[in-house]
């Protein structure tokens, strides 16, 4: 299994600590309140808005950003689905080998 990559919550951290923001500097900079920041930073879903916004604010491509969180995703989802998947997987495989 591949390796998860960096999700956008850890790219917003990092980024922040680099330009030696707080989460209220950021909030300030994008006109939003600080628990919009927070949030953000607890589960970070992000829309192509925000990718756009945080792009103007850290010089960091949108498409970075939004890059991120398909293949965070994914990730999790493989890990939360694993055994499912096995299953479909060997369900998929008898149905196959009964069509033989």
């Amino acid at each position: 299994m591949v390796g998860r990559k960096t999700e956008p919550r850890e790219m917003l951290r990092k980024a922040l600590q680099v330009r030696g923001w707080s989460e209220s500097e950021l909030a300030w900079a994008l006109g939003y309140r600080t628990i919009f920041i927070e949030n953000l930073l607890d589960d970070a879903c992000l829309t192509a808005e925000m990718a756009l916004r945080l792009e103007a604010s850290f010089g960091i491509s949108a498409e970075t950003w939004l890059n991120s969180q398909p293949d965070n995703d994914l990730w999790y989802l493989r890990e939360r689905m694993g055994g499912e998947l096995v299953m479909i997987q060997r369900r998929a495989n008898r149905a196959d080998s009964s069509k033989r």
